[in-house]
């Protein structure tokens, strides 16, 4: 019989000897320790013996998972099959152990129809939506009740709430603002001067930073910087429990938590997209007197000329509603949050993706209303 032996270092000793028995069958007997150091010698020695009878009389240890390996091997599974034989009572019963379970083919999982995906998303849109506005009831709800009862609101925190989203992001707000200015009046530069109207470029800057870049790109930088810190911030009080304890002692989460963040917010977001409304102007006035060589003095002209309040109001209603809508998603997913560190980590990140989905959804309403009704 050929004869293989696995003697490396350290490794259980196993003898696979390979014949024929009397009635001319592939046999293999094996002797020694069956074990999952030894396992891949077997299943080298086995190669082309699908179909062999095994002897393991001479098998003094087996481990499952090593004969669980010889039993795919052979293909003999079924608790009837004589394939293998000769076991002694120690290594029968993890063979008895091994067969008992059935064989489980993992099938490759067919990806659902298009059409399917898309019904699933569209109701975990739903149900997310039908959430934060419960959550925005809650907290009509509470904030009617902390104007009945004012001693009930921790007023203290909303100052140290305003210089962390406002004071704090005023450079980075000021930045995009000022770059988007830029851009835009570059943008407008070689089209303007080409028609001879260098000048309109003021009349231009204003109204589209006033109306619609300010208070976007403010939105969009207190998003991600706020509403994030927010969402992490009460999701790692809801998962060490500091908000159930709020609930033990009798006070209400929403009160003394979310409103003062939804008003430090709301009062922050317009003071910043005034800020931003300066800066954004300015980088149009920068293209326009190096650019375009429009006078400091024609320049302002224009600009009075073209930028009403009407025109500073609207924009600063539309960040007040941005702030609003940061604060309320940031912090219903927030305290929406169930786990651990990881799932605190989840719902920053699906916070700024549903606070920025929200706000361009917004943007594109007002855009659509104000074309509507002619505003």
């Amino acid at each position: 019989m050929a004869r293989e032996v696995d003697e490396r270092a350290g490794a259980p000793l196993l003898t696979v000897e390979r014949g024929e028995d009397d009635a001319g069958r592939p046999l293999v007997r094996l002797s020694g320790d069956l074990t999952l150091e030894t396992a891949p010698a077997l299943w080298r020695a086995l190669g082309g013996a699908a179909n062999a009878r095994c002897d393991l009389s001479g098998v003094r240890t087996a481990q499952p998972g090593a004969l669980a390996l010889l039993v795919e091997r052979l293909g003999a599974r079924a608790p009837g099959d004589d394939r293998l034989f000769g076991a002694r009572e120690e290594v029968a019963r993890v063979l008895r152990l091994v067969r008992r379970f059935p064989e489980k083919v993992a099938e490759r999982p067919r990806p659902a129809p298009l059409v399917a995906r898309l019904g699933d998303a569209l109701w975990r849109f739903l149900v997310q939506a039908q959430r934060v506005a419960a959550f925005a009831g809650e907290l009509v709800v509470a904030a009617g009740r902390a104007l009945r009862h004012p001693s009930s609101v921790r007023w203290r925190d909303v100052p140290m709430l305003c210089e962390r989203a406002g004071v704090q992001a005023a450079v980075v707000v000021g930045a995009a603002s000022f770059l988007a200015g830029l851009m835009l009046a570059f943008q407008l530069s070689s089209r303007l001067t080409s028609l001879g109207l260098g000048s309109v470029v003021a009349d231009i800057t204003g109204v589209a930073v006033t109306r619609h870049l300010a208070p976007f790109m403010t939105a969009l930088m207190v998003a991600g910087r706020s509403g994030s810190a927010i969402a992490a911030e009460l999701g790692t009080m809801q998962v060490t429990h500091e908000v159930d304890g709020l609930r033990v002692m009798g006070l209400d989460p929403v009160r003394y938590l979310v409103f003062p963040r939804v008003l430090s917010l709301a009062l922050i977001v317009p003071v910043l997209t005034a800020y931003a409304n300066i800066t954004g102007i300015f980088g149009g006035y920068v293209v326009g007197v190096v650019q375009l060589d429009v006078p400091t003095v024609e320049f302002v002209r224009e600009l009075r000329a073209s930028l009403d309040l009407e025109d500073v109001v609207r924009g600063l209603l539309k960040a007040l509603i941005f702030g609003l809508t940061i604060g309320l998603v940031a912090c219903q997913r927030g305290l929406d949050t169930r786990g651990g560190p990881q799932d605190v980590g989840t719902a920053a990140t699906t916070a700024v993706v549903a606070i920025l989905f929200s706000i361009v959804a917004l943007e594109a309403l007002f855009a659509a209303v104000g074309s509507f009704f002619g505003l």
